[in-house]
């Protein structure tokens, strides 16, 4: 799956949080679940865009341009 530049730097971005909150001696349950929940939400848009542009290539091959 390619992701935009900017998506992916969402997602790092929140992927470092969750390693540091995973480091610390008193991690922030909340704060990594929160984060989490970020991953999420970006990862299902973008299965969705993805899904959308294959549904939409079929239907160009069943009904032509």
């Amino acid at each position: 799956m390619t992701l935009p530049a900017q998506t992916l730097t969402e997602l790092q971005a929140d992927v470092s949080s969750i390693k540091a909150q995973l480091a610390s001696p008193k991690p922030k349950h909340s704060l990594i679940r929160e984060c989490l929940l970020s991953v999420r939400h970006v990862l299902e848009h973008a299965g969705a865009k993805l899904a959308a542009t294959g549904i939409l290539a079929a239907l160009s091959t069943l009904v032509g341009p």
